[in-house]
C-alpha cells in the first residue's frame, strides 16, 4: 500500500514504506515514473512529509530520514533502538518538529531537529495531531486538550528552563575544597538566571541570582566545602547562551 505523497520540486513522489516512485515530467505527454528501492514513509506517519529547503524530511520505519533526490539519510540514530509509529510534522522553515508514539511504550512526544546546527531536542509529551504555518509561525493541535498552539519563531513569549549539568568530580581522588565557579554568558534583555549547587548528592542551594540581564562574564561565588563532587543547576526566563564553566579548588587528603 502507498503509506504517502508529496510534491517535490517539479516532481511528485509516491512512497511505500520499502520504495518511492517519482513521476517525471511537465504535462501527461512526456510524464516517466521511475521506482527506486529506498527506506520509504512508515505507514501512518504519511502527516510527517516536510520539505525544508528543498530537503524532504519524513518518518520511516527506522527514523527520521532526511532525503533530497538519492539514498535517504537516517537522521536518529543516536536514538539507539527505539521505534516510533503515527508521526505527523510541520516546520517553521527552519526546524523540523515532529510528534511521534513510542512503539513499546505507546507515550508520546514532541522532538524538534534544528537543520542549521544537526542537533534534536525533545521539547515535551505533545501529542499533535497535525501542523500548519501562518505568518512565520507554526500551529499544531494538541490532541490531549483539543487547543491549539504555536511555536517556532512567531511568538515572543519568554520561557521558563532549567538544566541539570552532569555532576563535576575533576577526576580527582583526594577531597577537594571548592572557592569559586567562573560563569561566562550571554543574556537576552529582560531575561535572568539563577544557580543554584549540590555537593556529594545534597540539597540544591542557590549560590547566584542575576539582579538584572548582563552580558559578559559573571563571577559566581561557591561557600568553601571539601566534597567528592558536586551538580550545578541553572534555571532562568528568556534566551541564554552559557559560554563557558570554569571551576576553582584545592585538594586535601584522600579521608
Amino acid at each position: 500500500p502507498f503509506t504517502g505523497c508529496v510534491a517535490s520540486g517539479s516532481n511528485v513522489l509516491f512512497f511505500k514504506e520499502d520504495c518511492v516512485h517519482k513521476i517525471i515530467g511537465t504535462n501527461p505527454k512526456n510524464y516517466e515514473l521511475y521506482t527506486y528501492q529506498i527506506q520509504g514513509v512508515r505507514r501512518g506517519s504519511e502527516k510527517s512529509l516536510v520539505t525544508i529547503n528543498e530537503a524532504l524530511f519524513y518518518h520511516g520505519r527506522n527514523g527520521v530520514y532526511i532525503y533530497t533526490g538519492g539514498t535517504p539519510e537516517l537522521l536518529t540514530e543516536n536514538f539507539g533502538t527505539r521505534r516510533f509509529r503515527d508521526a505527523v510534522a510541520g516546520t517553521d522553515g527552519e526546524r523540523y518538529y515532529i510528534s511521534m508514539a513510542d512503539e513499546a511504550t505507546g507515550e508520546w512526544g514532541l522532538w524538534v531537529y534544528d537543520t542549521l546546527r544537526g542537533i534534536w531536542l525533545r521539547e515535551d509529551d505533545t501529542h499533535a495531531a497535525d501542523f500548519a504555518g501562518l505568518d512565520g509561525a507554526l500551529y499544531f493541535l494538541d490532541v490531549g486538550d483539543g487547543q491549539v498552539y504555536s511555536t517556532g519563531r512567531g511568538g515572543e513569549e519568554r520561557v521558563a528552563w532549567s538544566a541539570t549539568l552532569y555532576p563535576f568530580d575533576e577526576t580527582v581522588h583526594n577531597r577537594k575544597g571548592y572557592s569559586r565557579l567562573y560563569l561566562r554568558l550571554e543574556l537576552e534583555p529582560g531575561a535572568w538566571l539563577k544557580v543554584e549547587v549540590s555537593a556529594d548528592g545534597g540539597p540544591f542551594r542557590q549560590v547566584y541570582l542575576t539582579p538584572d540581564s548582563r552580558a559578559g562574564t559573571m563571577t559566581v561565588p561557591i561557600l568553601p566545602t571539601r566534597c567528592d563532587s558536586f551538580t550545578v543547576r541553572l534555571s532562568g526566563r528568556g534566551a541564554c547562551v552559557v559560554k563557558s564553566l570554569v571551576r576553582e579548588f584545592d585538594t586535601g587528603s584522600e579521608v
